[in-house]
């Protein structure tokens, strides 16, 4: 496993998933960061909460976008005369998906309800789409010859940053 992929990339690959916990922890118990940094005033924690979300958002649509980047990368190099049309228009589709949920996303932050957060319809669509597009696009992954290895790190990453996103869209719903 590790001789194929690199323990480097394993790891790399996993620790894609901390930045997601550090905002589910911001976005799901606002207080207690607000805490740790010292923040007391109620809109100071609403604004903290609101960056939670769009650091997420952000994140998740920067490292989706990576993933079909490296799709995109992997058919080029593979292919000796012609790269497969199919996963360019699949990799660059997908990237204007995930620039689209992140529209969504804060559109919704822009103009959400005040009396619910300041939270819009919007916002967590967009959660949605991105986590939807994480799963797709592991399973893109899984059928193009990756190594066992990286394909069980890219496991972790992409389950846990599609459920931390959804999850995370429900929450924000739910306010």
């Amino acid at each position: 496993m590790i001789q194929k992929t690199g323990l480097t990339a394993i790891i790399l690959t996993v620790a894609g998933v901390i930045p997601f916990a550090i905002a589910d922890w911001f976005i799901w118990f606002p207080f207690q960061p607000a805490a740790v940094l010292g923040l007391e005033d109620g809109e100071a924690i609403i604004n903290l909460w609101h960056l939670a979300i769009l650091s997420m958002l952000i994140y998740g649509t920067g490292l989706f976008c990576f993933l079909c980047g490296a799709r995109w990368g992997g058919t080029i190099a593979s292919s000796r005369n012609y790269p497969s049309s199919i996963t360019l228009i699949l990799s660059v589709s997908a990237a204007l998906i995930a620039a689209a949920a992140l529209f969504l996303g804060v559109y919704g932050l822009m103009n959400g309800d005040p009396l619910n957060g300041g939270i819009g319809g919007q916002t967590p669509i967009g959660f949605y789409i991105l986590a939807a597009g994480f799963v797709i696009i592991l399973g893109f992954d899984a059928l193009a010859g990756f190594p066992t290895g990286y394909l069980r790190a890219r496991m972790v990453e992409s389950l846990g940053g599609a459920i931390s996103l959804a999850v995370s869209g429900w929450y924000v719903s739910a306010r």
